[in-house]
């Protein structure tokens, strides 16, 4: 029996179909917009898993270390942020906290405040003062970068060698002490963890090479702190020695410290075995705190077995110089009196001192080896026309002067410096002098007798007696020099008397 579908059959079939091909059509339209947006993913994961290559910065350091400091002097290359640098100290995995690091400038003044406080970039002519609770045997400088860290700069320290000196570089540039590495990128997988490296053997410093620092010894303790900067400008000088104990010297050359207060000499003779005399030139102002004697003597010898517990060194890295700079003296006030002072004593059973500073300078007139000065056992001749310059360190008792008809005998203290033409020459113990002629005399000596229980006292200032008995009262005698009718100045100052007879500009009584 046939069906028969009427129109109004018809038309519903024709809508079920229409529906049917809209559901499809709205399927494939939401399968085609996800293929797009996998396309896009796949896309966006290709190029966000290859970023472009991290730019590294570069860096040139000059590094050295004291008992406690490593310092990292910036001569080239790029600058860092406090953010994006990490220090480490002996391989150890933990970076040293930038709280306990400062930064020092040019001038060599050190910021007041940490470095995560100032966060001023380290850059060329800047260093990192970094503490050290352990001797150094390596430093490495590393960038953090945003998605990685970078090894920059590798340095190690030959063991006992303190303050390098030498110049450090992340191209790998060796000099003296220090080994560099090349730019090296370790994963960022631990940021307080470095990548393990194979480490870099320690050049041996070329031989004939003499090297150090000079620094400010700000609190006079003789040791370089943390914080007291290097000093430049300054004049050293090596000198052969003609003998062992240095006691002849034959000079060979100058040079002058850079920014950080590094100096070297190189190319000097250790075949066979030399010593030689590194001395600084004193500038005005200041005075050597280490050694007080302002040289060292330095033994270079060959390559060697050397002495059991003694290995010889045909180099020498350490050789260090600490200056402090003399406060500016205060002008006493003396009481007023005639002008001259020319016949004056003072005589008294108390003890006094020679005050700190004072300065006694004169012209030779008659040199080669008539005219000498021992210092700390070493015997300095002068010439004709040398320019001599004596100066106190420290209140000194138990001392001498002794001079006559233009000629000085007898200058006997316990601390003394001496210059020559302007040119640091010797500072220690003064046991002899002989000066046999002498010009252009000056002085700035001055003698303090403190006041006490009475005792005898005779004092004649300018040919008036001024006390002549039992008197406890404070005497000062400024710019003590010799009688200008005799050239006589004698002076002894021991710990039961005070004796002076000579010349003086002024004096004082309180």
């Amino acid at each position: 029996m046939n069906r028969v579908i009427g129109r109004e059959g018809r038309s519903r079939v024709a809508v079920k179909e229409n529906e049917s091909h809209a559901v499809s059509e709205l399927i494939g339209a939401i399968l085609l917009v996800g293929l797009v947006i996998t396309a896009m993913a796949i896309v966006a994961v290709m190029v966000l898993s290859n970023p472009p290559p991290e730019e590294v910065p570069h860096l040139n350091a000059l590094a050295g270390n004291t008992s406690d400091t490593i310092l990292l002097y910036h001569t080239g290359g790029d600058e860092l942020k406090e953010e994006e640098t990490i220090i480490r100290i002996n391989n150890n995995p933990n970076d040293i906290p930038h709280s306990e690091i400062y930064l020092k400038s040019e001038d060599g003044s050190v910021e007041s405040s940490p470095w995560t406080v100032t966060k001023t970039p380290w850059a060329v002519g800047k260093t990192l003062v970094v503490p050290s609770p352990v001797p150094p045997q390596s430093i490495t400088v590393t960038y953090q970068g945003p998605t990685s860290q970078h090894l920059i700069l590798s340095t190690s320290f030959i063991a006992g060698s303190g303050v390098g000196g030498v110049i450090t570089t992340g191209t790998g540039t060796v000099t003296a002490t220090v080994t560099t590495t090349a730019t090296t990128t370790v994963p960022t997988t631990n940021t307080t963890t470095p990548a393990t490296t194979s480490p870099t053997p320690t050049p041996t410093p070329a031989c004939g090479t003499i090297s150090g620092y000079k620094w400010n010894d700000l609190n006079n303790n003789g040791a370089w702190d943390t914080g007291e900067p290097g000093l430049s400008g300054w004049t050293m000088n090596v000198s052969q020695c003609n003998s062992g104990n240095c006691n002849s010297l034959t000079f060979l050359t100058s040079t002058v410290t850079n920014a950080s207060g590094y100096y070297a000499f190189n190319g000097l003779n250790y075949q066979p075995a030399t010593w030689y005399r590194i001395q600084e030139t004193v500038q005005p102002g200041w005075v050597p705190t280490s050694p007080s004697s302002g040289y060292r003597d330095q033994k270079l010898e060959p390559p060697g077995p050397g002495s059991v517990g003694v290995p010889p060194k045909c180099y020498d890295t350490d050789v260090n110089f600490g200056n402090r700079q003399l406060p500016i003296p205060t002008t006493p006030v003396p009481t007023p009196t005639p002008a001259t002072g020319e016949d004056t004593l003072l005589n008294t059973e108390r003890q006094g001192f020679v005050l700190n500073g004072g300065t006694v300078s004169f012209t030779v007139e008659q040199g080669s080896s008539s005219s000498n000065i021992r210092v700390g056992g070493v015997l300095y001749n002068f010439a004709v026309g040398d320019v001599v310059s004596l100066t106190i360190n420290g209140d000194s008792t138990n001392v001498e002067i002794d001079m006559n008809s233009n000629h000085i005998s007898r200058f006997s203290f316990p601390d003394v410096t001496v210059y020559r033409n302007g040119a640091f020459t010797a500072r220690g113990q003064v046991t002899n002098i002989w000066i046999s002629e002498y010009s252009n005399m000056a002085s700035s000596l001055s003698i303090v007798v403190p006041s006490r229980s009475p005792v005898w006292t005779r004092f004649v200032f300018d040919g008036n007696t001024l006390i002549d008995g039992q008197n406890g009262q404070r005497i000062e005698l400024f710019n003590l020099y010799p009688k200008a009718s005799s050239g006589f100045m004698r002076l002894e100052v021991t710990n039961s008397k005070t004796y002076y007879d000579g010349a003086a500009t002024a004096y004082q009584l309180t």
